[in-house]
This record gives structure tokens, C-alpha cells and sequence, in this order.
């Protein structure tokens, strides 16, 4: 039990101080690099997205492959996923959203999901199963959905006055 109590003070403490640390780094670079581009500009915005998205995969295929516990993947997704969204937050310019103690509603979403990926982490669980040879079968029956997703998620009808037609 003491050494249980351990792990979830351990991740706690990680938690807080990871996205203290983020918001240092960003008030660093905003102070050196004033004009740098927001994030929402071509070379800035969604290929550094696509980017960080791409080492978290390659990270949590290495922590699957090694058997760890299942708890400390989904851990390492949402601490890994909120990190990168945090920062991905700090850049983006749409005034319309909430902001509060100088950071944006996401922000603090993702300083929630940091503190619930380090609970996640610190739970005892069954190991990963062994990673299997993909095939496209599975590719197959993913890609409709995928494309509704992004169907749903990313495309704008910016001459649309119907509701929710536009992204911002």
C-alpha cells in the first residue's frame, strides 16, 4: 500500500510539474522569439501536429512492445497527447475562446488530463499483449469512420451561415 501511495505522489508530482515547466519554456520562447509564427500558419500548425502526433505513436508502440503495463500506455497517451496539445494551445489565435489565469479553457483541459494519465500510470493493471503483424483487413473497416471523422472534424464551409458550418 505504502509503496502504491508512492507511485501516485510520484505522478502527481510529475503532473504539475510537467506543464509548470511547458509554461516556463513557452513564456521563454515568446520572450526570445516575439515574432514567431502562430501556430495556426502552414509551416507551424499542422505539421508540427502531425509530427508530434507521429513520436507519441512511435513512443507508445515501444512501451506496448516491452509488455508494460496497460495502465502505464494509456498513462503515457494522455500525458504525452496533453503536452502537445498544451503547447499546440498556447500558439493558437481564436479570440472567441475562454480564457482563464491567462490560459486558454484546452490548456487547462490537458493540465487535467496530464494529473489523470499520471493516476493511469500509477494503477496496477494486466500487461500489454505481444504486438501482432498488422493487416489491412482491420485498415479496411477503419477508414470509412476515419473519414467521416475528418469529414466531421476538419472540414469548413466558410460561406455557410448554417450553424456550426464553420471551424472559427
Amino acid at each position: 500500500m505504502k509503496t502504491h501511495l508512492a507511485k501516485i505522489l510520484y505522478g502527481l508530482a510529475f503532473a504539475v510539474a510537467l506543464p509548470a515547466l511547458l509554461l516556463l519554456w513557452a513564456h521563454a520562447l515568446d520572450t526570445k522569439y516575439p515574432t514567431l509564427p502562430p501556430i495556426g500558419s502552414c509551416w507551424t500548425g499542422w505539421p508540427l501536429v502531425i509530427i508530434g502526433n507521429a513520436i507519441i505513436l512511435g513512443l507508445l508502440l515501444r512501451i506496448w512492445a516491452t509488455g508494460a503495463p496497460l495502465g502505464l500506455v494509456a498513462g503515457a497517451y494522455l500525458i504525452l497527447s496533453a503536452c502537445a496539445r498544451f503547447m499546440e494551445e498556447g500558439y493558437r489565435g481564436e479570440p472567441q475562446t475562454t480564457r482563464f489565469g491567462g490560459l486558454v479553457i484546452y490548456q487547462w483541459l490537458a493540465f487535467l488530463f496530464v494529473i489523470a494519465g499520471a493516476v493511469f500510470m500509477a494503477l496496477p493493471g494486466p500487461s500489454a499483449p505481444p504486438v501482432e503483424p498488422m493487416t489491412l483487413a482491420p485498415l479496411g473497416r477503419a477508414l470509412p469512420f476515419g473519414l467521416l471523422v475528418w469529414f466531421a472534424m476538419g472540414v469548413d464551409f466558410p460561406e455557410s451561415h448554417r450553424r456550426f458550418s464553420r471551424l472559427a
